[in-house]
């Protein structure tokens, strides 16, 4: 294995991340990088969080990260380095390579574009924030200040499969009027509680959001009596047991929520799945009355060999012709 890829590929992104303080620094389960497929690497806002899947050689990586620790600006950025190891059916386990914080101290809060975040770093395999949503949070902010900035005084975002609710602080830091989040994790919604408490002052940013601990596909009803929205995000997983299945379900929840829109609202959809297409995506939607408004991009970092086995996420609308995004 070639260790220069593996350095260079960090140095470049955490450079070119500039006043960014979130994002992927290397992508290796993209592809693009056969000998490293198996490594990804996040940088949060200091914190270098290295996830290794599988197979792969710890003194390599640990002589790559101490070739990087000799570069003065990457020592200036990185104060503290973790590396995770996930073993298909063996758990997963995770020590500090340097930087561990203070006995107790299981908490980390960053910050990303106009607003910060929390991260569980204890008894969590996933932290709290998923870099691969990073360019999808700043689509959600821009979308709802172009909506202050045009004049309309009520406006609503609905975020399904709401994780920790980070694309309702993105809305609300955006001028959004009002936030509805749902998940069925009551654990991952308090950490969303969380992040607006650190963003707002309280849990609930003075009233502006909402969190219910529910099973999406049996609360359209209750949804609805908060509506009709200008953005409704679904991000789901691609299996959650037997509550939630992509060719199952996913066809009547965008049937659904399309209808809890307003007249020129917008579904952001998205799909994880790497063996489903954006064009399945979007066919999926069209044959919900739906139409291709835009597709987002992926976020930084994320250099993919093929672009349909990342996330894929579009905006669409309803009728025959594309809205204004």
């Amino acid at each position: 294995m070639n260790s220069e890829i593996f350095i260079r590929e960090i140095l470049d992104n955490l450079n070119s991340l500039g006043s960014l303080k979130t994002g992927r620094l290397f992508h290796g389960r993209g592809g693009c990088f056969p000998e490293w497929k198996n490594i990804n690497a996040d940088f949060y806002d200091g914190l270098l969080f290295i996830v290794c899947h599988r197979d792969f050689n710890r003194e390599l990586l640990e002589n790559a990260l101490e070739a990087l620790d000799r570069d003065l600006g990457f020592r200036e950025r990185v104060h503290s380095i973790l590396i995770q190891q996930r073993d298909a059916g063996a758990g997963w386990n995770q020590s500090y390579y340097r930087g561990a914080p203070a006995e107790g101290d299981a908490e980390f809060t960053g910050s990303e574009a106009e607003w910060v975040y929390s991260l569980q770093l204890r008894g969590a395999q996933n932290p709290g924030l998923f870099t691969d949503s990073a360019g999808l949070r700043l689509s959600v902010y821009h979308y709802f200040r172009k909506r202050v900035a045009g004049g309309e005084e009520e406006t609503r975002l609905l975020n399904l499969f709401a994780f920790t609710s980070l694309f309702s602080v993105a809305a609300l830091k955006g001028g959004c009027s009002e936030a509805v989040n749902v998940d069925m994790k009551r654990n991952v919604l308090k950490r969303g509680e969380d992040n607006h408490r650190l963003n707002f002052g309280d849990s609930r940013a003075g009233g502006r959001a909402k969190f219910f601990s529910h099973d999406v596909m049996r609360s359209f009803g209750k949804l609805d009596r908060y509506g009709p929205y200008n953005l409704i995000i679904a991000d789901p997983p691609s299996m959650q047991g037997s509550s939630f299945s992509l060719d199952r379900d996913y066809p009547r929840l965008i049937r659904r929520t399309a209808a809890m829109l307003k007249p020129e609202g917008h579904l952001l959809l998205c799909c994880n799945d790497p063996a489903r297409s954006f064009l399945w995506l979007q066919q999926l939607a069209e044959n919900e009355g739906l139409v291709l408004c835009e597709r987002l991009p992926l976020s930084f970092g994320y250099r993919e060999s093929d672009p349909d086995e990342g996330l894929k996420a579009g905006l669409f609308c309803r009728g025959s012709e594309p809205h204004d995004v």
